[in-house]
């Protein structure tokens, strides 16, 4: 597997300098750069092209609506043509579709209409994804982040309606934990259906190692078993200046 670490676009050169395969960055990040900042961003992707291989937090998570009363497709549309064409340019292959503020379902609205939505907007991040040759991965989230898209088979299913090569699931072992799943029920029947995973302690979310109690290979041999081999990033709390980042992506490449 590829192993990558979530990070600020700040963190480039210490995710570099510690040999991960990629850095995956914070999409609403990007967008707050003002013109001088992206300029020298995208250079830095560009000297180094292929780092920059993922990118998390689609949308916004507390102003913009994907499920409710409150849906516009022509702002959905129009944000898709503003942020698509900026991952592409700094080389981003996987975007990981969370967003679980802006997905929550508001109380009282119909489930299934929210799932219809949602269903809507994965056609829609097809298309997207497909024009810029990369792959949206839909993530199921803890309960205590969103209400809708907590499994992973829900994010393939949620996938497979749009149809396309370019949007599949996604596992985070995280998120898995807290909600008490199975990697043999609720993982293993749907890794061919997967093209993205997270890893982090399954408590604290902070950076896993060999002693901290968790069986982090049982995870990792569930999806080899499945013919996976592509991207692993650790999503979580990381202490900067401390030589974390060099002992995390050895160990996730030793699993």
């Amino acid at each position: 597997m590829k192993i990558g670490i979530s990070s600020s676009i700040n963190s480039f050169d210490e995710v570099l300098a510690a040999k991960a395969d990629y850095i995956e960055i914070n999409v609403q990040e990007m967008l707050r750069m003002d013109e001088s900042a992206y300029a020298e961003f995208k250079a830095k992707a560009l000297a180094h092209k292929g780092f920059v291989y993922a990118a998390n937090c689609l949308f916004p998570f507390a102003n913009f609506r994907l499920t409710g009363e409150d849906v516009d497709e022509q702002k959905i549309r129009e944000y898709c043509d503003k942020v698509f064409p900026l991952m592409a340019e700094v080389g981003v292959k996987i975007v990981v579709f969370g967003s679980g503020g802006a997905k929550r379902v508001p109380e009282g609205f119909s489930f299934d209409k929210a799932w219809a939505q949602l269903e809507s907007l994965s056609k829609i991040l097809a298309e997207y994804a497909k024009k810029y040759d990369q792959t949206v991965v839909i993530e199921p989230l803890r309960t205590q982040e969103c209400n809708i898209v907590l499994s992973v088979k829900e994010a393939c299913d949620l996938a497979d309606v749009a149809e396309s090569d370019h949007v599949a699931g996604l596992v985070d072992y995280f998120h898995f934990c807290q909600n008490g799943h199975n990697l043999e029920k609720d993982l293993a029947p749907y890794v061919d259906k997967i093209q993205h995973a997270h890893i982090a302690s399954p408590i604290e979310r902070t950076a896993p190692h060999a002693d901290d109690g968790f069986d982090y290979k049982s995870f990792t041999d569930v999806l080899r078993q499945g013919g996976y081999d592509g991207t692993l990033t650790y999503e979580g709390k990381l202490n900067h200046n401390t030589g974390e980042i060099d002992t995390l992506v050895a160990y996730l490449k030793s699993l």
